[in-house]
């Protein structure tokens, strides 16, 4: 099934700020600044028409209405500068929660490894707090994401409120806060994480996803 086609907006030095609708990014494209709307007017960095990989059919790289035909926009940057301390390199990820859980863990469980279509019925995805709150003196202190686990129900039930090395269960991979890059990559085409790499690590973007200029 094709992922939802959600627009990378850059800003003006083409550092990720934000995921945005597809609309939205249209409406930009079209905003008059001077109207003072929204954030301003930007540049279209990379469309759907732009990328022959295959990730995209062919169908869903324009957007059409009854008079005109447009590619999809991608990857769009800001023709302004606005402040980097919004863009997604430097915001806080937040207070966890399951869904940030889930991407950050790919959709597995960190104890027994089944994604959610192997669990049987009534088994879904929990949040376990590897060592449990109670042993904290502020159980608060407990909720963060070095100390959390995406755990399927059942093991999360069968963990109960020991660690992991008290009720015999090995914990896959060392938990770790994610970055906000990280959170939202997974709201991204393939072509569209290239750039969110050429924006961390710098060098050439791949020939056939267009041009950073």
């Amino acid at each position: 099934m094709l992922k939802k086609i959600r627009t990378l907006l850059l800003n003006a030095n083409y550092q990720p700020r934000a995921v945005i609708p597809v609309e939205r990014a249209f409406a930009l494209w079209f905003e008059d600044e001077k109207l003072g709307a929204g954030i301003g007017k930007i540049d279209i960095v990379l469309t759907a028409a732009e990328v022959h990989s295959g990730e995209i059919p062919e169908q869903s790289r324009f957007w059409r209405s009854p008079s005109s035909s447009f590619p999809v926009p991608l990857v769009v940057a800001l023709r302004k500068m606005r402040s980097p301390l919004f863009d997604l390199n430097n915001t806080s990820v937040g207070t966890p929660n399951l869904r940030g859980l889930m991407k950050r863990d790919r959709n597995r469980c960190l104890y027994c490894l089944r994604e959610e279509h192997e669990f049987e019925s009534g088994n879904y995805f929990t949040m376990d707090h590897i060592v449990p709150r109670y042993r904290f003196r502020n159980p608060a202190d407990a909720h963060h994401y070095q100390n959390l686990a995406l755990s399927c129900l059942s093991c999360n039930l069968k963990k109960g409120g020991r660690t992991p090395e008290e009720a015999g269960m090995t914990l896959h991979g060392i938990p770790l806060e994610p970055t906000r890059q990280e959170l939202v990559a997974h709201d991204l085409l393939e072509c569209q994480k290239v750039f969110v790499t050429w924006c961390r690590e710098g060098g050439p973007v791949p020939e056939g996803l267009g041009a950073a200029a």
